[in-house]
């Protein structure tokens, strides 16, 4: 048998009830407003790298900077790179000339259009002498503006005339890649 309530136990049941909800929902209230707070916070803080005088912001997966009102655009921010490279060739060398690439790699390829195209003619696909080439590609020297981007046992950046050999395993061609850029832009 059920135990018959009165009418006062029913009401301060209920009342109890309704200030439990209360509590529950304020706190649901006030906690997401705390954690958009935070979510907002994250957002406007922008991850910064201060190096040689310039700075770099990670957005959108990338490391940006400014030089001669253009944007660059990197994978990696020059503490992430340890160049020991010696090169020679800057940005003004390759001024109004067109660019040659042969490329084993499309992300590291991409990292150098990306940022060389306001400051080159033209790029285009090139098979650097003494190289078999798959491809009916031109065949140039380094005499010409030709960047070689290979995958290699062992990581090397080196220069010989005008041809910049980018060389390493797959996962690491675009780190080195940047270091070339940095080279070449003087960020570093």
């Amino acid at each position: 048998m059920r135990r018959i309530n009165s009418i006062k136990e029913k009401q301060n049941k209920q009342k109890r009830n309704q200030i439990i909800i209360g509590i529950v929902l304020v706190s649901m209230v006030l906690l997401s407003i705390v954690g958009y707070s935070f979510q907002t916070s994250e957002k406007t803080s922008q991850k910064k790298v201060e190096f040689n005088g310039n700075e770099f912001v990670y957005n959108s997966g990338y490391w940006r900077t400014n030089f001669q009102d253009n944007s660059l655009i990197f994978l990696y921010n020059p503490l992430e790179t340890n160049s020991t490279a010696d090169l020679s060739l800057r940005v003004n060398d390759y001024l109004n000339k067109p660019l040659y690439i042969y490329s084993e790699n499309s992300d590291a390829e991409v990292e150098i259009y990306r940022n060389l195209q306001y400051f080159i003619t033209r790029v285009q696909y090139a098979c650097p002498e003494g190289f078999s080439c798959s491809e009916e590609f031109p065949i140039k020297s380094c005499e010409d503006n030709l960047i070689i981007i290979e995958e290699a046992e062992s990581s090397g950046i080196k220069q010989q005339n005008h041809c910049i050999f980018i060389q390493g395993k797959e996962e690491d061609l675009s780190r080195l890649t940047d270091e070339v850029l940095y080279k070449i832009f003087n960020l570093k």
